[in-house]
């Protein structure tokens, strides 16, 4: 059977057809024929493989049913096969089935255990959480005999909740329309693997049946709505909680080049003199990860600012918690404490408030416990270790710890620059967890002046925030001195530097969280 179709894909669409890649994905602007892209594609590959087991997603059925199954009606010929509204399958004469399923929490991803995919298609992946679309692509396999290469091809636009990791694995570091290889290495067999990502931008030009008059429309919209769908730019996240942050590159592009400190807030490590202060903010998690922060106080020649120097993130990849004792959390932390007692002699802290409920006068809290092992790991140094509970501090303290708004307020006034370029609050690049959640926040929709804790990783922050609101850091233009470069930073699992004249360095080893 021969049947002929009216359809005359643009540029992009034609690559994300012919592309042998093993992750595709497909988008930018409003208009680019994302879902016709997607239809076409599995209809393609449907015909192409008889008895292929197609499976493609949505954040949710009506969004499936508004879009894209309009486009498989109005885009299929009738005599290919037919869609079964009971089971939301669209089935092929050859014996293909294309599956529309729902998927937008970690839940519905699980509901899928055990079934095979041979291809997996995502449509407007960005309303989708990076851990649902990390355990969907776990699903995509083939019989040898169906001859397929399983594939997992998406569609995306700017924004969403799904706009940080899209741009952290499929924009940044890739050639628009290029593949890139990674290198994968089997653990159980050692065996190597060649994995193919790549990601097609589209522009609204780019597609000729939209009609003359649909730019035009566009054009009369808002400046702020019309640069979200009409630009292919990733690096600005709709809903940033802190879209003021900066984390400028190094002058030669690359990881461990040189910094320059002026107009950013990522900078290198340098040596902390020993009369600076040292904080300390935890967030407590089990199930979740627990995030501990080490920051200083510049004195007057750093323009007072806060410096986060060190931390210890207990958390896998994956954002899942690492399910610890608290007393071998107590000794991660001390891990990272102890040089800092020795080279500054106290450390102040402030942690979860949650950490000292005790359920009897006489059982401990997950507050004494921390303490306790802190206090016995780094041996001598009792005083300073305490964690501040803010109910036994005075009422205004107490508030202001535990105000998420006006702690919010406070570290937007610390991200300014002054005119010497020079922000309140900077952050060794060495605290790598923090530098990459941070600027990955995004507002909540039930409160926009809050940060979403609703599947975002933002324990550090929380732990960032705690020592914000214990310092209230005086706000003021900080004044631009140059400073002296030496190795150190009290990186959590990198080496730290002791100090001494000699320029000796402490070799700490790495301490593996995920």
């Amino acid at each position: 059977m021969i049947i002929r179709m009216d359809y005359h894909p643009s540029e992009p669409q034609r690559l994300f057809h012919e592309t042998t890649a093993d992750e595709v994905g497909y988008g930018g602007e409003i208009g680019g024929g994302k879902t016709k892209a997607l239809a076409m594609d599995m209809l393609f590959k449907a015909v192409k493989y008889p008895k292929a087991n197609i499976y493609c997603f949505r954040a949710t059925y009506q969004q499936g049913q508004d879009t894209l199954l309009e486009e498989i009606e109005h885009s299929y010929p009738p005599q290919i096969g037919r869609y079964n509204i009971g089971d939301t399958t669209y089935y092929f004469v050859n014996g293909s089935k294309i599956k529309i399923r729902q998927c937008n929490t970690l839940a519905d991803a699980m509901k899928n255990d055990g079934k095979e995919f041979n291809i997996l298609y995502i449509d407007e992946a960005q309303h989708l959480l990076y851990v649902v679309f990390d355990y969907l692509c776990l699903r995509p396999r083939a019989n040898k005999n169906l001859g397929i290469s399983p594939q997992v091809k998406f569609t995306a636009m700017q924004g969403g909740k799904g706009h940080a990791w899209i741009k952290r694995d499929y924009i940044n570091g890739l050639m628009p329309n290029e593949p890139k290889m990674t290198l994968v290495t089997d653990d159980r067999t050692g065996e190597t693997y060649e994995i193919f990502r790549q990601f097609i931008p589209a522009a609204l030009s780019d597609n000729k049946h939209v009609d003359s008059k649909y730019a035009g429309r566009l054009g009369m919209r808002s400046a702020k709505l019309r640069k979200k769908v009409t630009t292919n730019d990733w690096n600005a996240i709709e809903g940033q909680s802190f879209p003021e942050w900066v984390d400028k590159p190094t002058e030669d592009g690359k990881p461990d080049g040189k910094r320059n400190d002026k107009w950013t807030h990522v900078i290198k490590p340098f040596p902390i003199p020993e009369h600076w202060p040292i904080y300390r903010g935890y967030d407590h998690g089990y199930s979740s990860p627990f995030s501990g922060l080490w920051a200083t106080r510049g004195d007057e020649t750093y323009g007072n600012r806060l410096f986060f120097i060190a931390e210890c993130y207990g958390g896998t990849e994956d954002e899942e918690g690492l399910r610890l004792p608290n007393s071998q959390i107590g000794e991660m932390l001390a891990f990272v404490e102890k040089p800092l007692m020795e080279k500054h002699g106290w450390v102040e802290g402030v942690a979860d408030p949650s950490i000292y409920s005790r359920s009897s006068s006489s059982e401990e809290s997950i507050a004494d416990v921390l303490r306790n092992v802190i206090v016995a790991e780094i041996n001598g140094h009792p005083t300073g270790l305490e964690f501040h509970d803010p109910r036994f501090e005075e009422e205004f303290r107490n508030n202001v710890i535990n105000n998420r708004l006006l702690g919010i307020s406070l570290i937007h006034e610390l991200l300014r620059f002054d005119g010497e370029g020079y922000p309140g609050v900077q952050v060794f690049d060495t605290c790598r967890r923090f530098c990459k959640h941070f600027p990955e926040l995004v507002s909540s929709p039930k409160n926009p002046d809050d940060v979403d804790s609703d599947g975002t990783a933002d324990h550090d922050y929380d732990a960032f925030r705690y020592i914000v609101m214990m310092t209230k850091p005086k706000v003021k233009t900080p004044i631009a001195m140059p400073r002296r470069r030496r190795f150190d930073p009290m990186g959590f699992g990198t080496e730290i530097y002791d100090g001494d004249d000699n320029g000796k360095v402490i070799s700490m080893p790495e301490i593996k969280v995920g």
